[in-house]
């Protein structure tokens, strides 16, 4: 009885060490598991305020595109008005002749 009673004692403990190892297996992989996934969330934190930088960049080039469309119209206008307003002398110089 005592030889039944230390074999199951010793597959018992072989098993528990097994159990131990294997434990010690999954906590090592989970704490890889959890780097990789701060690693990964400092990216995504990186990469959402890099996002946020270049939309920034990006309103000010359209706003700076609009002011730059406005001056092109404004210096047409300006040509025109200045025609137009040699026109006029040119006529009023003929009215007066």
């Amino acid at each position: 009885m005592a030889e039944v009673s230390d074999k199951i004692v010793s597959i018992l403990e072989s098993r528990v060490r097994q159990l131990m190892f294997v434990c010690e297996n999954l906590e090592k992989e989970n704490s890889s598991l959890i780097d990789k996934i701060n690693e990964q969330e400092a990216k995504y934190h990186e990469l959402e305020t890099e996002k946020k930088e270049l939309y920034a960049q990006y309103v000010n080039l359209k706003v700076a595109k609009i002011f730059d469309s406005n001056n092109e119209e404004i210096k047409e206008g300006k040509a025109r008005f200045g025609k137009l307003v040699r026109e006029i002398d040119k006529c009023i110089a003929l009215l007066n002749e």
